[in-house]
């Protein structure tokens, strides 16, 4: 939470300051009690491979390094995470030392403002092993004129449902270490124009590749509406797509499977 705190005193910079940078962290570890907690929240079977997208949570200290740097354009807290996509090039092993190379590409052109991509590739023993692109959105006034495409309902089939509520938040909250406002209590949502709390994205990702029990070396996560507290979510899988969603028309998140796993994983 303190690091949050620190986060909210992080200005936006001069658009002439604005420019791709690069981080590297050397010798970096699994939290392995961290693993275990999520392995415990998230009630998997002994045994049971952890999805490809946890490498978000394994990375999450060094994002939040990341966007603290003076040459981070924007105050993450002010971002909309659009997507995250998971490539498994090597096999990635938890329990040694690993690298991270982290690739800042900012002030792409948006229709809504202002995108940061951060591409996030993990080393180990000189091998790229898994790379994880995230793309965020910084809402600005722009001259952009883009043309308004026109929404057609879509009703999805509910296969089952999720009941996400604040405590199921919050516990996600403090297995990742994401302890961003929004996901924790109404009032603090409402802080940055929420009206209730909302669900993390990463964990209904989590979720549906664990309850589906998917292995993929490559996916790509849109997140599209936010998930509100408490929600009853339904999911459908239809082919290479799994969805989330309520109120069968209302999407929050989209996860394309691109590639499926096949060789068994390290734990």
């Amino acid at each position: 939470m303190l690091t949050y705190i620190k986060l909210l005193s992080k200005k936006s910079l001069p658009a002439a300051q604005i420019a791709d940078f690069q981080c590297h962290f050397s010798n970096c570890s699994v939290n392995a009690r961290q693993q275990q907690a999520f392995r415990k929240a998230m009630q998997l079977a002994p045994g049971q491979s952890l999805p490809i997208s946890y490498e978000f949570i394994t990375a999450f200290p060094y994002i939040l390094k990341v966007t603290a740097d003076k040459k981070f354009a924007y105050p993450a807290l002010g971002l909309i995470h659009l997507s995250s996509e998971f490539q498994r090039h090597y096999e990635f092993d938890r329990s040694k030392p690993f690298d991270l190379n982290v690739n800042v590409t900012q002030d792409i052109e948006h229709p809504k403002g202002k995108l940061v991509k951060m591409t996030i590739e993990f080393y180990q023993n000189g091998e790229r092993c898994i790379t994880n692109t995230n793309v965020m959105l910084k809402r600005q006034k722009t001259v952009i004129d883009a043309p308004k495409a026109e929404r057609k309902k879509s009703e999805f089939k509910q296969q089952y449902f999720l009941l996400i509520t604040h405590k199921l938040a919050r516990r996600y909250a403090k297995v990742s270490g994401d302890y961003n406002p929004i996901h924790l209590y109404d009032c603090t949502a409402k802080l940055f124009g929420f009206d209730r709390a909302i669900i993390h994205g990463m964990y209904l990702c989590h979720r549906l590749l664990l309850d589906k029990k998917i292995q993929s070396d490559h996916c790509l996560v849109s997140f599209k509406k936010p998930c509100k507290l408490p929600q009853e979510v339904g999911v459908s899988h239809q082919g290479n797509t799994l969805r989330a969603f309520s109120n069968s028309d209302q999407l929050h998140m989209e996860i394309e499977l691109l590639e499926q796993h096949i060789a068994p994983e390290l734990s």
